[in-house]
């Protein structure tokens, strides 16, 4: 999903609730994660927009334990080839497994979105030059 955006997009509220839920599910495992992607302009544009959500995770942070408590959260949740996916509400939720470091994940920056904070690479340009190669 590295260009969600499309005429068939969901609508913001959608996007919206589906951000929080991830963000919910994420929070109770206590794994920390950045957004990403078309998800990352649209926080930044106070508005989202596109057919779902990125976000990414750094993959020292998924262990046996914190695996297990997003699998007894969301028994639909699919983890396979660097990802994990799910659906809220017809959105899909792409949350992308980050195995090497990169230094625009180091030290993340917090924006405020809607009434949370949400981590953001940085600095935001040496991510947007080397987005499709984050893995």
């Amino acid at each position: 999903m590295t260009d969600m955006q499309n005429k068939s997009g969901a609508s913001p509220e959608k996007l919206d609730a589906a951000l929080a839920t991830a963000e919910d599910l994420l929070t109770r495992a206590q794994i920390p994660f950045v957004v990403l992607g078309e998800t990352l302009k649209g926080v930044l544009k106070e508005e989202l927009h596109g057919s779902g959500i990125e976000i990414g995770v750094r993959e020292r942070y998924l262990t046996k334990d914190t695996i297990g408590m997003l699998k007894l959260v969301r028994q639909d949740l699919e983890i396979k080839d660097g990802y994990i996916f799910f659906e809220h509400d017809g959105v899909p939720v792409e949350i992308q497994i980050i195995e090497r470091n990169w230094k625009c994940l180091e030290n993340p920056d917090k924006v405020f979105y809607k009434v949370t904070e949400y981590y953001i690479p940085n600095p935001l340009e040496s991510y947007w030059k080397q987005r499709y190669l984050i893995k």
